[in-house]
């Protein structure tokens, strides 16, 4: 959910969007779909076919966008919804009251139709979450911990408990750890309010003791891998996605002029892989003194040499 970007935020220049697509030096960024002002969009998933489910925790719903950009609400819920995985004909999706008990583990189809996988007793602020070969690790921004859960099983477990992933300031608005990718036999982690990404090996007999500082002052939310050891970080209210690569250069892949206010999440197409897709809330974390814009789904992809 809430990010913050110390390193990598942009300046206050902000400028609406005119065109449906906008350019970078190395991409392409096009607008697939959009919310109205006020709707933030936090979490994709591929849905198969070229569709997407998105997240809408403003809305406590989650909807399915079609290739052309259509979109429709696919199931609403009594509370947020906040991370979200693929599974075959849907998606994975978390809800609950955000900073309190009551969170579940819901499938959600294509199509239609939504069951309670499990209950999720000890989560207080579930939010990223990535596959880990049958188990889901799940963030927790308000304990600072990663849960393993087990679907089929229905149990969960600490996986990861470590002083790095909780908030520096308990009283700070924004998240401990945030976003998880598990990519290649890495975990990375962002953990938005101290501005660190971290990793650790996914097969760690004790993953808090192989917990490392991989950069500081990239304040990101959600977050993606790719086989090239590339990270791509959604910087939530730096306005932007960037590009980590191997060696630690970051460079700017999208920003506020390719309507990335507001990024919230990445992921990668499992169709296309050298393409990316991000959601955004349209800035309404921290509008700078300006009305936010739309929530969007957007496809980033490399640029024709």
């Amino acid at each position: 959910m809430s990010a913050l970007v110390v390193g990598v935020c942009l300046g206050d220049d902000r400028m609406e969007v005119a065109a449906m697509t906008a350019l970078l030096p190395n991409f392409d960024t096009a607008v697939v779909a959009e919310w109205p002002p006020g709707t933030f969009v936090e979490n994709l998933a591929p849905g198969g076919r070229g569709r997407w489910l998105v997240t809408l925790p403003s809305h406590r719903r989650v909807d399915v966008v079609q290739p052309d950009g259509a979109h429709r609400p696919l199931v609403e819920l009594p509370h947020p919804a906040t991370g979200i995985a693929p599974v075959p004909g849907g998606a994975l999706v978390l809800t609950g009251p955000l900073g309190e008990a009551g969170w579940r583990l819901l499938r959600v189809g294509t199509e239609a139709g939504v069951r309670e996988v499990c209950e999720l007793p000890d989560l207080r602020f579930g939010n990223g979450m990535a596959w880990a070969g049958n188990e889901l690790l799940v963030a927790d921004s308000a304990l600072g911990a990663v849960f393993a859960v087990d679907p089929e099983s229905g149990r969960a477990r600490v996986w990861l408990h470590h002083e790095l992933l909780a908030r520096q300031d308990p009283r700070s608005p924004f998240p401990g750890v945030n976003g998880v990718s598990a990519h290649a036999g890495q975990v990375h982690l962002t953990s938005t309010d101290r501005g660190l990404l971290l990793r650790c090996p996914v097969d760690a007999a004790n993953p808090a003791a192989e917990v490392e500082v991989v950069a500081t002052g990239v304040c990101g939310d959600d977050l993606a891998a790719t086989d090239d050891g590339a990270l791509w970080i959604a910087t939530h209210t730096g306005d932007s996605v960037v590009r980590r690569l191997p060696g630690g250069e970051l460079e700017e892949v999208a920003g506020v002029r390719q309507g990335a206010a507001g990024a919230t999440a990445v992921a990668v197409d499992p169709e296309a892989p050298e393409v990316l897709y991000a959601t955004t809330n349209g800035g309404m974390t921290r509008s700078r003194g300006r009305a936010p814009g739309p929530g969007r789904l957007l496809r980033i992809s490399p640029r024709a040499r």
